[in-house]
């Protein structure tokens, strides 16, 4: 809870972990840029964002044969198509629990020339219910934050064609591996949970309200001989009968009157079209206030200006906490993916939040110009690589949710603060 602006009050920090020594899915740097375009030494080989190199996204998969993985058929991130997803009672019945939810540990973070990961080595916190394994744990390994060369279009998943400024990435390991290392190379190792984050106005620290957008990735839109009305779920009984009757029926957005959007009818065959959706935007205090004070340290790739050795582990003295980056509503979406960045491994179980959350734009702007390994700011070539299925036209995903479309909007009470 923030006392004052500059000022922040956070819970009891536990064990001091050694700064010395690694296991995080990303201790290893982005190298600088160089020649190579293909059959590279994995361990000198550069990644990067812009196309106008043979070091862009789409060529991940050529560079070197440990990335191979970054050309294969799961990869992530991927378009949520709202209307195709597939409600999964199984996700309801085992919704998601976390042990020490609240516990604020110890955390360092340093610039790795690409993502600026806060990074621990502590396994208090744990993950439970990870779609399609109910009872395992995944113990917390870091969360980073992924934006893109404009501030509205940041990150990494889309839903519906459109994106966000920002997305966080919690990253939890399959406790039954022993380590974040071995786990994203396991199958089923690794689960992470993706966060949209919205900017802030200048000195705005309120609360805010999201409202689904419109699919931009419908293909061209063109008339259908369908009814154009509209189903509400406000009336459970009347919605019923709406839906059954098939007169509000859809195959796409482009089928729905106004901003009203088509949902996949959970109970009968087809489609119908809804209100769209809206939820309450927790604006995420204690996690604007670590952006601020931590981004703006570890700025430089070589942090001689602050007399520390290049690229030097910088603790994190408050501690983190996954509930700094969780929203008020868990309705989530889920499929199975990859890492986003090399080397790409097909891993990873994605929990996509539905709901955002709100930072400072203060955060933002840290972030924005932290200076990657080549010098330029993250904001000049963005940290979003594009969407690898989903799209209109190409290879598509199955999503899976945890919510029925009446029911979302239910917040999930954690935490004795709003932080």
């Amino acid at each position: 809870m923030v006392a004052a602006r500059g000022a922040i009050a956070f819970g009891i920090l536990v064990t001091i972990l050694d700064p010395a020594h690694a296991t995080s899915l990303y201790s290893n740097d982005r190298q600088v840029a160089d020649n190579c375009c293909s059959g590279c030494n994995s361990s000198t080989s550069h990644f990067g964002y812009t196309e106008a190199t043979c070091h862009g996204p789409t060529h991940w998969h050529q560079i070197t044969y440990d990335w191979r993985f970054c050309g294969r058929s799961t990869q992530s991130p991927v378009n949520i198509g709202t209307t195709s997803s597939i409600y999964r009672p199984d996700l309801k019945a085992f919704p998601l629990r976390f042990r020490n939810l609240c516990l604020r540990i110890p955390a360092r973070i340093r610039n790795n020339g690409h993502s600026p990961h806060f990074d621990t080595e502590n396994e208090a916190v744990g993950l439970y219910n990870v779609p399609g394994l109910p009872g395992q744990k995944f113990t917390f390994n870091e969360f980073h934050i992924h934006l893109g060369r404009r501030l509205p279009e940041g990150s990494e998943h889309l839903v519906d064609g459109n994106k966000f400024p920002m997305e966080a990435h919690l990253v939890f390991y399959n406790a039954r591996y022993g380590d974040a290392v071995t786990a994203k190379r396991s199958p089923r190792g690794l689960a992470v949970i993706g966060v949209m984050i919205q900017v802030a106005e200048d000195g705005d620290e309120t609360d805010d309200v999201y409202i689904e957008r419109k699919d931009k990735d419908c293909g061209a839109k063109r008339h259908r001989p369908y009814s154009r009305c509209v189903c509400n779920d406000k009336n459970p009984y009347s919605a019923y009968f709406c839906k059954s009757s098939g007169k509000c029926k859809c195959k796409d957005d482009n089928d729905c009157p106004g901003s009203s959007k088509c949902r996949r009818n959970d109970v009968i065959p087809g489609g119908y079209c809804g209100k769209p959706k809206g939820c309450r935007v927790r604006f995420a205090r204690n996690l604007s206030y670590i952006m601020e004070q931590y981004y703006e340290k570890i700025r430089f790739y070589t942090n001689v200006a602050r007399r520390l050795e290049d690229r030097q582990w910088v603790p994190v003295t408050e501690g983190i906490s996954v509930s700094d980056v969780l929203p008020y509503d868990w309705s989530y979406f889920t499929y199975q993916g990859s890492l986003t960045t090399p080397p790409c491994y097909e891993t990873v179980t994605w929990i996509n939040m539905r709901c955002p959350i709100k930072v400072s734009r203060r955060a933002y702007n840290d972030l924005a110009l932290v200076r990657d390994v080549n010098g330029p700011p993250l904001r000049i070539f963005g940290l979003d690589r594009p969407p690898q299925r989903g799209m209109y036209g190409g290879p598509g995903v199955t999503i899976g949710r945890n919510f029925q479309w009446d029911t979302v909007g239910r917040e999930t009470k954690f935490c004795s603060r709003n932080k």
